[in-house]
This record gives structure tokens, sequence and C-alpha cells, in this order.
């Protein structure tokens, strides 16, 4: 495993949606209609860019994912301090649900 610095990755993410984006406003281009003859060297051309940046920003996507289990693991101790802490009874169920034996309600992280 490798550390990446967090700015950095953000950084590259933004510039391949930019690329998408360019690549996008390039092969869509109205203009391109007005050009006579054929285009078959820019349509091989724009396919070959647009199969690798699609590649690209999955790769850069896949890179941020982190596992969810320890976050979810982290929250049970969460859980777990705050209700000693508060001298309260309650328990965590995954999916961000809390029951607290108090009140005898569900409740999400923003408390609807």
């Amino acid at each position: 495993m490798i550390n990446v610095n967090v700015a950095k990755m953000d950084k590259l993410m933004d510039l391949i949606g930019e690329l998408v984006i360019a690549e996008a406003m390039v092969t869509q281009n109205p203009d391109l209609t007005a050009v006579s003859g054929t285009l078959d060297n820019f349509n091989k051309a724009a396919r070959q860019l647009r199969k690798i940046s699609a590649e690209m920003q999955d790769v850069v996507m896949s890179l941020r994912m982190v596992p969810l289990a320890s976050t979810f693991h982290k929250m049970g101790r969460i859980v777990r301090d705050m209700t000693r802490k508060l001298n309260k009874q309650g328990s965590y169920l995954p999916g961000n649900l809390l029951r607290s034996a108090n009140c005898g309600q569900w409740s999400n992280r923003n408390g609807i």
C-alpha cells in the first residue's frame, strides 16, 4: 500500500473530469458537420480518445474508493464510547441507524 497526497489525487480527478468534458466538446462540435468530406480518420481518433478518457476516469475514481468495513467498525466503537460517557443506553446497527433505549426511536445520522 502506498500513501498519496489527497490534494494531488483530487487535482488529478478534476483534470480527468475536464479532459472528459473537453473531449465531448471536440467530438460533438457542431462545426464538424459543416466540414465537407468524410471525417473517417477524425472519428477513429475520437473513438480512441473517448475510450482512453473513460478508462482513465474509471481508474482515477477507483483510486479514491476506500473500504467501508473499517469505517463502520469505528462507528460501533464511537457509539459504545459515547453511550458510556453520557451514561445512556444505545446500540449501533449497520446502515447508519442508531437506536436509543431511552426513547425507542430510530434515526439516521441526520436525525430524521
